[in-house]
């Protein structure tokens, strides 16, 4: 369901119930918090940076610079899909994108692109089910309809964490603070606060950190992940978006295995895709299609490994 919160009242946010930085990105700063403001469930709230912009050039050397004026440039450059301030454009975009991640990924009463999938996947005539058979190797046949019955068991699986977004004044701004800015004929600006179920335990790591052993070893996490590579790389021919799996190396070849985006937990079986709020779309500009084509190159190529890589585990058992 798509949602538009620009309009709502902007909350005021205390911060000193942000709890501690846990991370710092394009986009956002990450803090981790014990609860939620409105319910007794660990959060972690990721807030629009307004601040400066930190690149890290090297281990031990970083630059600040003008979060502004970077966005503008980058808007420039690779077109509207890369804004880094947090607009009301921009806000509304990337809700928009979290609806269709949702459509994607949520599972339960969103399940119509999970019924798609496996009614296409049944039919071999199928242009996508061709594609995707052709990454399994040897025994397709066989290996596409035990994995067509796994995926049919997992109709109705989750893979995002429950998350809220409010708009709101940036944090430690108070609301004496607003009126004295309207008096002096000012508006302060707002940005917008994703609160975000915290997915976190002593066996949840990230999928970069997933073995070749782990993956043998926990088969319901191999069949699970292979559904959501299926998944994204649907949405990808779907849409021409793809959901960010960009590991810290930009250039590595292998973008969705190395990822820090998914997490999986180990004692539950679960995967989580955690990064919800931007999508690489092959008609952007420099990176598209049209030009160096990295989406497609590096982010579309790494799913076809990871699905390849998931069905050759899963096949070396008879049954799955």
């Amino acid at each position: 369901m798509k949602q538009d919160i620009t309009d709502q009242d902007p909350i005021f946010v205390d911060e000193d119930k942000l709890g501690k930085k846990v991370g710092e990105g394009t986009f956002v700063e990450v803090f981790d918090t014990d609860k939620d403001y409105s319910n007794d469930k660990d959060y972690v709230i990721k807030v629009g940076s307004r601040s400066s912009l930190t690149l890290p050039l090297t281990d031990s050397f970083d630059i600040e610079l003008d979060r502004k004026k970077v966005g503008k440039m980058l808007k420039l450059i690779f077109g509207d899909s890369m804004q880094i301030m947090p607009t009301d454009e921009m806000i509304r975009e990337g809700l928009a994108e979290y609806a269709l991640i949702r459509e994607y990924f949520a599972g339960g009463d969103e399940v119509e692109q999970r019924d798609a999938l496996i009614k296409g996947l049944e039919d071999h005539t199928d242009a996508f089910t061709k594609e995707v058979c052709n990454l399994y190797g040897s025994g397709k046949d066989q290996q596409h309809a035990s994995i067509l019955e796994s995926i049919r068991e997992l109709s109705d699986e989750n893979f995002l964490p429950q998350e809220k977004t409010k708009i709101g004044y940036p944090p430690g701004v108070s609301k004496e603070d607003v009126l004295r800015s309207k008096k002096e004929g000012s508006n302060l600006k707002t940005t917008y606060y994703i609160f975000q179920e915290k997915v976190g335990g002593k066996d949840v790591i990230h999928l970069s950190d997933l073995t070749d052993e782990m993956l043998e070893e926990h088969r319901d996490i191999t069949k699970k992940l292979l559904l959501f590579a299926l998944l994204t790389k649907k949405m990808y021919r779907d849409t021409g978006k793809l959901i960010d799996t960009r590991p810290e190396g930009i250039m590595d070849k292998e973008w969705f295995q190395n990822t820090a985006n998914v997490v999986v937990d180990l004692t539950e079986e679960r995967i989580y895709f955690i990064d919800t709020r931007f999508l690489w779309d092959k008609e952007m500009n420099i990176l598209g299609e049209k030009h160096l084509n990295i989406v497609e190159q590096l982010g579309v190529k790494s799913v076809d490994s990871a699905i390849q890589k998931y069905a050759n585990i899963l096949s070396r058992s008879r049954s799955l």
